[in-house]
């Protein structure tokens, strides 16, 4: 069972059945309801926050990829058009005609442009021509634009992995409920009105929301 159908749950008893409960279990139940409540706001917001993230992070991979091929492409047209002897591809561990370069993983495409960076550098010092369209300057600002929000969702992840205290507990003392009092997955129901006293206790979990450090 869900934290989202525990919930459910939860309210439809205290809807159906609410006057029919003793005055403890009505608290413990108001009590659980409002834990719950505020464990689903508590995911969705993470959840929220991620996704935001991830897009950012996609988006900017996807910019920076493109230059990235782009470069290597400026590189292929202009040994096409004989501006550039073959042997320049060499540079970039590449022989002519070559596969413009992929790459589907973030870490991987980090490596092959740091490699690119430092390979055109070589061939610069080696009194190599710059390209300008685009330059190998704006490659580099596009790269690390998305390194940069690559690394702090990376941050973002290993800082604010969501924890919840005493949150089996709490889903434990939930689901007896639910089973109390609905019957579920028993064969009589053991609905405790105020003619009936309960055996649930009435004491109350502690929420406390927080992040991994």
């Amino acid at each position: 069972m869900t934290d989202e159908e525990r919930l459910i749950k939860l309210k439809s008893i205290y809807e159906k059945d609410y006057e029919n409960l003793e005055e403890d279990l009505q608290i413990v139940i108001s009590t659980q309801i409002d834990n719950f409540e505020k464990i689903n706001s508590f995911y969705k917001l993470y959840d929220e926050q991620r996704t935001n993230f991830e897009n950012e992070v996609l988006k900017l991979f996807a910019k920076a990829k493109k230059y990235f091929q782009h470069y290597i492409m400026a590189l292929s047209m202009a040994i096409d058009r004989e501006e550039f002897s073959e042997s320049t591809a060499e540079y970039y561990g590449l022989k002519y005609p070559f596969e413009i370069p992929d790459a589907k993983d973030y870490e991987e495409f980090l490596l092959k442009a740091k490699k690119l960076f430092e390979d055109d550098q070589k061939r610069i010092a080696n009194g190599g021509k710059h390209f300008t369209n685009p330059s190998i300057a704006t490659v580099k600002v596009y790269v690390e634009k998305f390194e940069e929000k690559y690394l702090e969702f990376q941050s973002f992840i290993k800082a604010r992995i969501p924890k919840i205290e005493d949150i089996e507990v709490m889903r434990q003392t939930a689901d007896k409920l639910i089973l109390e009092i609905t019957g579920e997955n028993s064969d009589e129901t053991n609905l405790s009105t105020k003619n009936d006293k309960s055996q649930t206790k009435s004491s109350t979990c502690q929420l406390s929301l927080d992040f991994d450090d």
